[in-house]
């Protein structure tokens, strides 16, 4: 789930919650509660999300662009950061 705020409309607000009952009962009463300030909400699939990111970019490979920037950004990267960076990639685009 991908929260763009109204307050900060250049900054992006990225909650990337793990599957889980109890987390995506937590994750929908979040996303309620951001639409009902006013701020919007993006649902994304978490295995297809480098692939929209790469038709959003217009690139072959997120993969590798996503590591060139963790070399040059250097740590902390993780497979989370890959994530969350499409997620707010496809969000944007």
């Amino acid at each position: 789930m991908l929260i763009k705020t109204a307050e900060f409309p250049k900054a992006l607000m990225l909650l990337s919650l793990r599957v889980g009952e109890h987390l995506r009962r937590n994750r929908r009463a979040l996303a309620a509660a951001a639409e009902a300030r006013g701020w919007a909400v993006h649902w994304y699939d978490a295995k297809k999300v480098c692939a929209a990111a790469s038709q959003a970019l217009r690139i072959k490979d997120f993969d590798a662009h996503s590591l060139h920037l963790r070399k040059s950004l250097g740590p902390p990267w993780s497979k989370d950061h890959k994530t969350a960076m499409a997620a707010a990639i496809v969000a944007a685009g």
